[in-house]
């Protein structure tokens, strides 16, 4: 087995993870003055795979600072509603 077949060895037997891994690259590519609560739905369902976030801890990273960067703009919590029409605190 050489490295280039490694990948695609691994794909079929571990599709979710790798659906995981695109969902989180596009979510974090998306501006955050586009983001909806759609976009916070789907980010936080992939951070909800545990199997994800273990294996995966860089893109964890990524899109979990992304999500409390679209709950808290500017480092600071929003007070009230937000953009989203969500009440934070």
């Amino acid at each position: 087995m050489t490295a280039a077949t490694v990948p695609a060895d691994l794909a079929p037997s571990l599709p979710e993870r790798f659906a995981l891994i695109q969902a989180a690259y596009r979510a974090v590519g998306v501006p955050a003055t586009r983001r909806t609560e759609q976009w916070v739905s789907v980010a936080e369902n992939v951070l909800r795979d545990s199997a994800f976030t273990t294996s995966e801890s860089r893109e964890s990273r990524w899109l979990l600072r992304e999500l409390i960067a679209t709950a808290r703009p500017g480092g600071r919590l929003c007070t009230g509603p937000d953009r989203l029409e969500i009440r934070v605190a």
